[in-house]
């Protein structure tokens, strides 16, 4: 232990005994309050500098092993110290009182929150109590209104690059908040889906719809491919390509037969292609999306529905006018059940 470590140990030990004590006697005490007289007579400040100065005698006679340990005990006291305290002060911040907690079925509730609302209720905090007018003043001393300021900023820059709205539906803020791993209240997240609110962002959607165009492209080129093979090696064979041509050609007027005899016999039944079956299963997506997402109401001669989503799809840059919109909207209402009278 070097003797400049000896000396700044020794110093900060007797400060942290002896606060407001210099040392040289000399040199003026602040104001102490030392009893009933008040005062800070020569003789309270000789007793008060002569014992520190004991004090520091003592120090300095201890090993340095002894005094190293002394010196890191105060340390982490002095720093316990000062967490309870600033745990204190931050318990009493308006933030962190019990009205403060969100009521989170009611906000689970709500079709939209404004991005304030949605870092709020990140927090489990009422947006009503808590928001960032509350929290500005406030990150260079509280714990929460650091972490706050900083989910804020990421929020903020997501807004700027559209992967976030202000206002924002809940699922896609929450799925958000999920990605850049930032803590949701569990129960909130339950809540709001529930409500019908699908808990996807955008762009994991358009990753999702992207990558299956990417497989289902590989699929048909694959096979493509194998026909295109098998078409240059028939034709590479002329005598083997009409002896094929014959023999399909049999098989067709025979098939035909089969399929005359059997549309004589059979009854009439309804038929859809794999095609058909598709565009319904994504018409159904379409509604159900309009209907819990947007509040589309089926029937209804005017809807705000067709305009929001029409705005929603011109942010994420793959814009739809309103009437293709709209005409989606009403072959997905055909396939809804009916309502009850």
């Amino acid at each position: 232990m070097s003797t400049a470590k000896i000396l700044s140990s020794i110093d900060f030990l007797v400060a942290h005994k002896f606060p407001g004590v210099p040392k040289n006697f000399f040199l003026p005490l602040p104001s102490v309050n030392t009893g009933s007289s008040g005062g800070t007579g020569s003789a309270w400040r000789k007793a008060k500098f002569e014992e520190a100065q004991r004090y520091r005698s003592e120090l300095a006679r201890l090993p340095p092993e002894d005094l190293s340990k002394r010196f890191e005990d105060e340390q982490a006291k002095l720093r316990a110290e000062q967490l309870e305290q600033i745990e204190r002060e931050e318990q009493r911040r308006p933030f962190n009182q019990p009205h403060a907690a969100a009521d989170l079925d009611y906000w689970s509730k709500m079709a939209h929150w404004t991005l304030d609302e949605a870092i709020a209720l990140a927090f489990g905090k009422a947006p009503e109590y808590v928001n960032w007018k509350s929290v500005e003043p406030h990150p260079a001393q509280s714990p929460f209104a650091a972490q706050y300021s900083r989910v804020r900023e990421l929020a903020q820059r997501a807004l700027q690059w559209q992967q976030l709205y202000d206002p924002v539906i809940p699922g896609i803020f929450i799925a958000w908040a999920k990605r850049m791993q930032i803590s949701f209240p569990s129960d909130l997240e339950a809540a709001v889906a529930s409500r019908g609110h699908q808990i996807a962002d955008w762009k994991s959607l358009h990753d999702a719809l992207k990558e299956r165009g990417e497989s289902e492209y590989a699929k048909w080129k694959k096979t493509s491919d194998l026909q295109d093979a098998a078409l240059k090696k028939l034709i590479g064979d002329r005598d083997g390509l009409v002896a094929l041509v014959e023999k399909l050609t049999a098989e067709v007027t025979s098939l035909r037969g089969e399929l005359d005899r059997a549309v004589a016999t059979a009854k009439p039944a309804s038929s859809r292609s794999g095609a058909t079956r598709e565009r319904e299963s994504l018409l159904k997506l379409v509604i159900g999306m309009a209907v819990r997402g947007y509040k589309y109401q089926p029937g209804s001669s005017r809807s705000d529905a067709t305009g929001d989503i029409a705005n929603d799809l011109e942010h994420l840059g793959i814009a739809l006018d309103a009437d293709t919109i709209r005409k989606y909207l009403r072959d997905g209402a055909a396939l809804l059940p009916p309502s009850d009278p």
